[in-house]
């Protein structure tokens, strides 16, 4: 399981996991390894935001992860409830080097490879976000990603 890396760190945290992914979701074709470091770059962006509006426990301190079918392929998304990300700023966050985060947490290309992986597999990283109230990133693969690597299933 791609979680079981970062489970400690959520727990440790005192940040609520909460994944949906139905037994019934397709496969898709894709390099798993590729898709589990998008899935975990997510991950740790949403858990970083739920600590910055939320040091100690709270219950809104949630990090929801969930898959649906979707026309022609499967839809991964990571909710946070943490600060949101500013219009201005979500026209960047993909973009290499680009990064919110103080000069020790982070480089700014955990966005920039994602979006590139997700883009290598003929899918789509896009996000949806409020201020104040959370953000959504989601990735639409299609279930023929233009993969050799092989068949696989979204292991959360």
């Amino acid at each position: 399981m791609t979680l079981s890396l970062t489970k400690a760190l959520l727990r440790r945290d005192a940040i609520v996991l909460e994944v949906d992914v139905p037994e019934a979701l397709p496969s898709i074709n894709c390099r798993s390894q590729q898709l589990e470091q998008v899935l975990i770059n997510l991950v740790t962006n949403a858990r970083d935001a739920l600590n910055e509006k939320y040091p100690e426990r709270h219950p809104d301190k949630r990090l929801r992860i969930s898959a649906r079918t979707i026309a022609g392929g499967v839809r991964l998304t990571v909710e946070d409830r943490g600060f949101g990300i500013p219009e201005a700023l979500r026209e960047r966050i993909f973009d290499p080097f680009f990064t919110t985060k103080h000069e020790d947490k982070g480089t700014g290309l955990g966005l920039s490879i994602s979006h590139g992986i997700v883009k290598e597999h003929a899918g789509r990283l896009w996000v949806e976000s409020e201020v104040g109230k959370g953000t959504y990133f989601h990735v639409d693969l299609p279930l023929d990603g233009g993969s050799e690597a092989g068949t696989a299933k979204l292991g959360v």
